[in-house]
């Protein structure tokens, strides 16, 4: 039994929470959720999704816009932006080309045939419409890994995306369009036998952790999921704009203590920090002014921290404990680091399970949030 008599372990337990999720906290502004690999992948540009233990995480996609559906279903439900990217009866929609003697695409049975003798290029183009600064999941299928992929803001341009050889199989691309009109081109100079098999693009609007340094690492044991830190130089980082009132909602393991070393950072400022404050293994809040919490966050020990920042009239709390209220300041933090402090530095050995962030005054199921997450991480409320 834990400290106060409040808490204890919960492996083995059925986890608590209801049908709650997420989602359900009025004007949340970030939702990340580690527990459900479909929105965690392996590089910063999305191409393979977490699977295993230790499988490295440099890409957490936001679900507060996703209604509380995994990512795979939220994407499944989004208006598909390629035309005739299944290929069914042939190859409308695109425009083909070659250089020197290689042939151009054709259509193969399902799929875009690349003619390349391996002098010349065999090639397909389109222009997709895209909403400017929202991110897109392209997902590509080929049959070889010789097919160059680009996708840029001008035909033939690699402005977001640039691969001389995708792997065979199906790719994930994660792009940030710029403007309305976004192109895909498929390139072939091998001379060897590749086809397209599929392609699909996806708007997935949010703000996204990506890789900001080092490794972070998706882990996983008897039946929990986090992010671990190393404390070296893991972080992740995702820049929006958020002013005060906010709010805060999240489950973390502090593995290690060093002083001022942060959990969260700010996105582009030294402000919305959760830090471990003048001794272990105290946590405090800083946006301009110090605002700590109790010794209720024991090293190795999973901990619910739930922060909202008004000013003077800011709190933190840990768990179901009484929380503390003061000033922290009203600097904005433009974003979230996951780690790290907003330049990178004084970074954190640490676990995070999951939570959310948001605009307003704490929602009124904040408490669900909290036994959701606290299940989440092994342990009850």
């Amino acid at each position: 039994m834990l400290q106060f008599g409040m808490r204890q372990f919960g492996f083995g337990r059925r986890p608590r929470g209801g049908g709650f999720n997420l989602a359900q906290l009025a004007n949340a502004v970030a939702i990340y959720e580690p527990w459900d690999l479909t929105s965690l992948f392996q590089e910063v540009t999305g191409e393979t999704q977490v699977s295993a233990n230790n499988d490295p995480c440099h890409l957490i996609l936001d679900k507060s816009q996703m209604g509380g559906k995994t990512g795979a279903a939220f994407r499944a439900s989004q208006p598909e932006l390629v035309t005739n990217g299944g290929f069914d009866t042939d190859l409308s929609g695109w425009t083909l080309s070659q250089t020197a003697t290689a042939g151009v695409p054709t259509w193969d049975a399902g799929s875009m045939k690349m003619n390349s003798d391996g002098t010349g290029f065999s090639r397909a183009d389109q222009e997709l419409t895209t909403v400017a600064n929202v991110p897109n999941i392209i997902e590509v299928n080929t049959s070889g890994a010789n097919i160059r992929v680009k996708i840029g803001a001008s035909q033939g341009a690699g402005t977001f995306y640039d691969n001389s050889a995708v792997s065979a199989g199906v790719t994930y691309i994660v792009v940030t369009p710029t403007g309305t009109s976004t192109w895909v081109r498929f390139e072939d100079g091998s001379g060897t036998a590749n086809s397209v098999l599929s392609v699909s693009s996806k708007a997935i609007p949010g703000n996204h952790f990506a890789l900001l340094s080092g490794n972070p690492l998706y882990q996983t044991a008897s039946g929990l999921h986090w992010i671990y830190g190393d404390g070296v130089d893991d972080a992740l980082q995702a820049l929006f704009i958020i002013s005060q009132p906010w709010w805060r909602v999240s489950a973390i393991e502090q593995l290690s203590w060093t002083v001022n070393e942060r959990i969260f950072g700010g996105g582009n400022a030294n402000a919305g920090v959760l830090y471990q404050k003048t001794s272990t293994p105290l946590l405090g809040h800083w946006s301009g002014a110090a605002l700590g919490a109790a010794d209720e966050a024991p090293l190795t020990t999973p901990v619910v921290v739930e922060e909202f920042l008004s000013g003077a009239s800011s709190t933190i709390g840990i768990d179901n404990n009484a929380p503390v209220t003061g000033n922290a300041g009203t600097t904005v933090p433009g974003g979230i680091t996951l780690f790290a402090s907003d330049t990178g530095g004084l970074i954190s050995n640490a676990r995070f399970y999951g939570g959310a962030m948001g605009s307003g005054s704490l929602p009124s199921n904040i408490a669900q949030a909290k036994v959701l997450l606290a299940s989440k991480a092994g342990v009850a409320l």
